[in-house]
């Protein structure tokens, strides 16, 4: 499942016409890293395949000292809800920093954690590399295992997204603001996704163009994501695709870039979630005029032809 190659080409833009550039308006203590454990194996003189024993001893005590970690993680977070709900204030920030540095120490989680941040910050072909080692890492194992149960997998808590159908929403937005049109499509990435860890990776594309009679410089962003799994996350940050660009009237910038959503899918569930925000701008001689531009809600949908859910069997006539 090769993923470096289409990542890459997310962060290329292009102007319709060139325009003249305006001034810009514009330690944590770390656990012990904990090596997610991988099954090695080797051929017997039978020809075989057989686990190699003599790393067999090493596996099973990696596996469980990643499993006590994540018990410690999950005590820990016992405690933080209590002292939250004690206000207990300074009890919980150094709980809640003793949760993020062991949970840092699992390979998986800090390799996850690296990929999310090159997407945000738009370094794509650094998130293509992480996510390529995402595939052989063996996630963290769940409350459930940590715990000895067996469950089944959770259905969404935002049932008003979840339940929706792809024909209810569209995959695209179109707004216009200060005399800015923005217009985003999104589009699923199979190749890129990861549906039997509840991973999705949707690209969108965007096309910003200055139908007003001034020349104006988009200096930053700020999207809001939401899940069908009912969490959000914001993302903040200078220019786009690690550009200002700069628009004449009637001139264009067109770009591509990418989103990961993580989330539990019901049976034939379709919609995983929808994205909005805002570009700020400037303008004037001196870049001292700022004002800000809407993105309309577009949805994020999976097309039935690519369907698989981690959860659930397939709608009728669809199969994983």
């Amino acid at each position: 499942m090769a993923f470096i190659s289409p990542l890459v080409t997310l962060s290329q833009s292009s102007f319709t016409a060139p325009g003249r550039r305006l001034s810009s308006c514009a330690r944590r203590p770390q656990a012990r890293p904990l090596t997610c454990p991988t099954v090695i194996i080797c051929s017997s003189e039978s020809g075989n395949v057989k686990v190699n024993e003599s790393k067999s001893s090493d596996l099973s005590g990696a596996r469980e000292a990643r499993v006590a970690l994540w018990r410690e993680v999950e005590a820990l977070k016992k405690s933080l809800t209590v002292a939250v709900n004690a206000e207990r204030f300074a009890d919980a920030a150094r709980l809640r920093d003793q949760i993020e540095s062991l949970s840092l120490a699992d390979d998986y989680v800090r390799t996850e954690k690296e990929m999310e941040k090159a997407v945000q910050e738009e370094r794509f072909a650094e998130a293509a590399r992480l996510r390529d080692v995402l595939k052989v890492l063996e996630p963290p194992p769940g409350i459930a295992m940590l715990r000895g149960e067996t469950v089944a997998s959770t259905a969404c808590e935002d049932t008003s997204m979840a339940d929706l159908k792809p024909e209810d929403v569209e995959s695209w937005s179109k707004t216009k603001t200060a005399g800015i049109v923005v217009h985003v499509e999104s589009y699923y990435m199979p190749e890129q996704s990861l549906p039997e860890q509840s991973r999705f990776l949707f690209g969108y594309k965007v096309t910003i163009t200055n139908e007003g009679n001034e020349t104006c410089q988009l200096v930053s962003r700020h999207w809001t994501i939401n899940s069908s799994g009912g969490s959000e996350s914001e993302v903040k940050g200078p220019g786009v695709v690690g550009r200002q660009p700069v628009l004449e009237p009637g001139e264009s910038f067109e770009y591509n870039s990418a989103c990961p959503v993580t989330v539990s899918l019901k049976g034939g569930q379709s919609v995983v979630g929808n994205m909005k925000g805002k570009y700020h701008f400037c303008k004037g001689d001196t870049g001292d005029v700022k004002f800000s531009v809407d993105i309309a809600t577009f949805y994020l949908k999976l097309p039935f032809r690519n369907y698989r859910s981690s959860s659930g069997p397939p709608p009728p006539g669809i199969t994983k």
